[in-house]
Parts: structure tokens; sequence; C-alpha cells
């Protein structure tokens, strides 16, 4: 049974219906990108728990939603940009979640923005035959953001679709995590 989160009322004549809970922060990890040793880095710092609830988009993860009285879930792949590939398959496996509950859940797509042309194909795939409603995009590219044109073709594919994009941040990579780490020592 879901939950309806808000009453509001002004008074009984304007009364507001109840508002559904539809989240935006809800992640999974799919089996595409477990072998990638950057990916598995970064979810080593999570409890098993966390993990293996992370790898489920099944009854469990409803009967979480409906516990926390959350209608929809617009779900996208966790922290961690993989390849074209692990990319693609993280996006037919989030698709085939979601045809097996289309009234609960959403999708966001993972693209791998290193060829930002490959990725603004895949996110008309996503979007036009996958059903997904946006992407989700970390907020750099082996240490790049997105202000330089090389990247644009992804924005504009989001322009036609007119969907949004999530940019979501992410730990910085190549030369400006170097600056960020400034003389402090790797254990830190």
């Amino acid at each position: 049974m879901i939950q309806l989160v808000s009453k509001v009322s002004l008074s009984n004549k304007d009364a507001v219906p109840p508002l559904p809970l539809v989240t935006l922060e809800d992640h999974f990890l799919a089996p595409s990108f477990e072998d990638n040793p950057e990916i598995a880095r970064l979810y080593n710092f999570f409890p098993s728990r966390t993990k293996y609830s992370l790898r489920d988009l099944s009854d469990a993860r409803l009967a979480n939603m409906d516990e926390g009285g959350v209608a929809v879930q617009v779900v996208s792949h966790g922290p961690g940009a993989g390849n074209a590939d692990q990319c693609r398959a993280a996006n037919d496996h989030l698709a085939a979640a979601i045809a097996k509950h289309p009234e609960r859940l959403r999708g966001f797509a993972t693209l791998s923005m290193g060829d930002a042309d490959a990725a603004a194909k895949e996110f008309a795939r996503c979007v036009r035959e996958l059903g997904f409603v946006g992407a989700l995009i970390e907020n750099n590219t082996g240490g790049r953001h997105y202000g330089h044109e090389q990247f644009w073709p992804v924005f504009a594919m989001a322009q036609e679709l007119d969907v949004p994009i999530y940019i979501h941040p992410a730990f910085p990579e190549g030369d400006f995590a170097e600056h960020l780490k400034g003389e402090y020592a790797d254990v830190i």
C-alpha cells in the first residue's frame, strides 16, 4: 500500500489532494559494472547490505518504497562511469526492471561521456526505445567539466528529446584531483 505524503489544505473547500512522493536519488549497480576495477573501488566503501540493495531492482525495492511512502522512483545507475558497452548493458538491465513495474519505476540513462556523440545516440535510444525520462551523468569526465564543446552533443540531444539531465556530484578526476589533493597523504 502506497502512503501518500501531503494533505495540505487551507480550508476544506480548498483541499489539495495528497501528493505522491517521487524520488530521484535512487541508484542501482548493474552487473555489467561489477568487474570494472574503478567501480569496485568506489563500492568497496559501502557495507555489504548496501551493495546488495544496490543490485536489487525487485520486489524488495518496492517493499522499501512502500515502507517509505514512495510512489515512484526515478532509478539511475550509481556513481562511476563505465564504457559505452557497460552503460548500454546497464540501461538495458534497468529497462527490464522497469518493464516489470512500470507504475512504480522510471529510469535515467547512464552515459559514457568520454565519447559524447556515442553518448548522445545512447541517450536517444534510452528515451525513445526504452522509455527513460532523462539521464544522470557525473559532474566531470576525466577531470573535464561540461562547458567544453566536446560534450555539447549530449546536451543538444536532451534539448531535442525535451528531457532533463541530472548532473550528479562525483569524485574529482585527473589533474583536478591532484590539485585538490594538495600535499596531504593518500590516507586523508
